[in-house]
């Protein structure tokens, strides 16, 4: 006779698939709810974590930019980013695009120059 865990696991009944069903029940420990309307950037509760990510986002999708790692913060649309790329160049462009996003009133530019970039950088 099998034991009660083996009859459970055999069952397809697995924490992954209990994590995932709490989830969709909106159990998953957020303040709000899992489905519902996302949150508009013009909301004052909600503009600065819309920026950092906006941002966040851009950074990533650079193609000289997105193979370094980026911390960004913003607050009361201020933006404040830190890492570490080999160039003076790449470190102004990352504030270029910083300040270029919507929504952004100021740029705290704390990314170190770190190494020396290749010839024609």
């Amino acid at each position: 006779m099998p034991s009660l865990s083996s009859r459970h696991y055999n069952s397809g009944m697995t924490w992954k698939t209990i994590a995932c069903v709490a989830l969709a029940a909106g159990l998953g420990g957020c303040g709000r709810p899992v489905l519902g309307p996302l949150p508009s950037p013009d909301d004052p509760r909600y503009a600065d974590a819309w920026i950092a990510q906006h941002v966040q986002a851009r950074l990533d999708g650079d193609r000289e930019l997105r193979m370094y790692q980026f911390h960004v913060q913003s607050c009361q649309s201020v933006v404040w980013i830190q890492g570490a790329v080999p160039s003076e160049r790449l470190r102004a462009r990352a504030e270029r695009l910083v300040a270029d996003s919507p929504r952004v009133r100021g740029v705290r530019n704390n990314i170190l120059v770190v190494g020396h970039a290749p010839p024609g950088q």
